[in-house]
């Protein structure tokens, strides 16, 4: 082994040897060690000869052992300085490396289709949402300056525009001009909005908001579809109504929902309330409002595919069946319904409504009633292919329809295959469902929810062959 210099030269011996073994030691002199005999005068002297020797051997160790840890320190600097070389070489490669990517040679129209890719699809058959405070074109142009060039400079990259409007004075700030920013690159394609709002209090003004619907009204012709989301209050419904005064004659898929808030605020009874969509070729609708009735909503239903309606008037009444009823019976190409019932009492007869092209009809029962016996009733489909009854009463609540429930399917069991019911009511158990399925042997597809506490063992056993 070379050592540094100035470091002794000696044998490297076992770890495992005794220290004594790595001095030479006299016999004599051995001897005396780990006892309590007493040396002689020769011994003395030769004892404090070796001591000198060894103590001048230990100074030469202790200074090699210093050498060693210089050059220890040099070392690691040395492969300190040649990681970070290291580091710097492989960026260079790296970086040449990138020089000759492909993607930099494809053309900026193909990577805008790229862009166009992680964007939510939107349909007006399935509106949905979109991740809400969707960012992915924003974030796009964080990429590099091309990609912020490419996507600036594509218009289909901002059509889908994605609101969300919080209490924050800071993120309201933000909404109108980042609406603005997204309707300019978009140049003059098509628009689809989702919009949802989030306030602290319902009865705080909203008007940030208003400017909002005043900005989305100004490009109302461009508008295909809508999902707005917001909270209630005494402000919100008028900002509505004013904005949908507008004339969305593009507007083909509609969602809006008004949430109302535990404090229970309603709109001032006083002031007229109305949405006009009889200029928008809708084919899917979805209202949810309190504080608007049925005879408040005109639209023209000639097209429409999809429809859900749940609406409570300002009075605090219900909208009468025979409301909801007169709109049905102007959707003839309605395939897809879901209706919100409520208690009201009826005073003159429904008319009948035939829905030849309904597929799928969802009817939830907010309030013990018997108007889905008068929809029963009233109502004739040539091939609905999907029924679901949700009867969200109090579990003390009795069922009414039941018993009328049965004849019903009987006359669409030649169509029917998938059947969903489900009942809060602790009086409606397993074998009542039973006997109001009894005979439907078409349903494929049967998902049932109850509050019962029998075991479900008679419904398997009914159901199994």
């Amino acid at each position: 082994m070379n050592f540094p210099q100035g470091f002794p030269e000696f044998e490297m011996e076992s770890r495992c040897q005794s220290p004594l073994a790595i001095v030479d030691i006299p016999p004599g002199i051995k001897e005396l060690l780990h006892t309590n005999r007493v040396p002689t005068d020769v011994q003395i002297h030769d004892i404090i000869n070796l001591i000198q020797v060894q103590q001048a051997r230990r100074s030469d160790i202790e200074l090699g052992r210093s050498n060693i840890e210089l050059e220890r320190e040099r070392l690691l600097r040395a492969l300190e300085r040649t990681a970070q070389t290291l580091v710097e070489v492989s960026d260079v490669i790296s970086d040449l490396k990138a020089t000759l990517s492909p993607i930099k040679r494809m053309p900026d129209e193909i990577l805008a289709l790229i862009f166009e890719h992680c964007l939510p699809k939107r349909s007006p058959d399935n509106l949905g949402f979109a991740p809400i405070g969707c960012t992915t074109p924003p974030r796009l142009g964080l990429v590099c300056s091309s990609w912020r060039r490419i996507a600036h400079a594509h218009p289909r990259l901002w059509c889908n525009v994605d609101l969300s409007i919080h209490q924050s004075k800071t993120i309201f700030t933000n909404t109108l001009p980042r609406l603005l920013n997204w309707i300019h690159r978009s140049g003059s394609l098509p628009l689809s909005l989702t919009l949802v709002q989030y306030f602290g209090q319902a009865s705080e003004a909203c008007d940030g908001l208003d400017d909002v619907f005043n900005t989305i009204a100004l490009h109302a012709p461009r508008w295909r579809t809508m999902c707005i989301r917001v909270q209630r209050s005494q402000f919100i419904l008028s900002s509505l109504s004013h904005l949908f005064a507008k004339s969305f004659t593009g507007l083909s898929a509609l969602e809006v929902k008004a949430n109302l808030p535990s404090t229970g605020v309603r709109h001032d009874p006083g002031e007229p309330i109305s949405f006009d969509f009889q200029k928008s070729p809708l084919r899917n609708l979805s209202f949810c409002l309190w504080g608007v009735s049925a005879h408040s909503v005109f639209v023209s239903c000639v097209n429409m595919t999809r429809l859900s309606l749940d609406l409570e008037p300002p009075d605090g009444s219900t909208s009468s069946l025979s409301e909801l009823v007169g709109i049905l019976h102007r959707c003839y190409s309605l395939e897809k319904c879901t209706l919100f019932l409520r208690a009201s009492q009826e005073l003159t007869p429904l008319p009948h409504v035939c829905l030849r092209h309904l597929q799928s009809l969802h009817i939830q029962i907010l309030e013990v009633s018997n108007q889905l016996d008068d929809l029963l009733d009233v109502f004739s489909f040539a091939s609905i292919l999907s029924l679901e009854i949700a009867y969200c009463t109090p579990s003390e609540a009795p069922l009414e329809f039941p018993e009328q429930l049965n004849p019903f399917l009987r006359r669409h069991a030649s169509t029917l295959r998938r059947f969903a019911f489900s009942a809060s009511s602790w009086a409606f158990d397993t074998y009542d469902f039973l006997e109001m399925i009894e005979g439907i042997s078409s349903v494929t597809e049967l998902e049932v929810n109850l509050h019962d506490s029998h075991s479900i063992s008679p419904l398997i056993e009914a159901l199994t062959p």
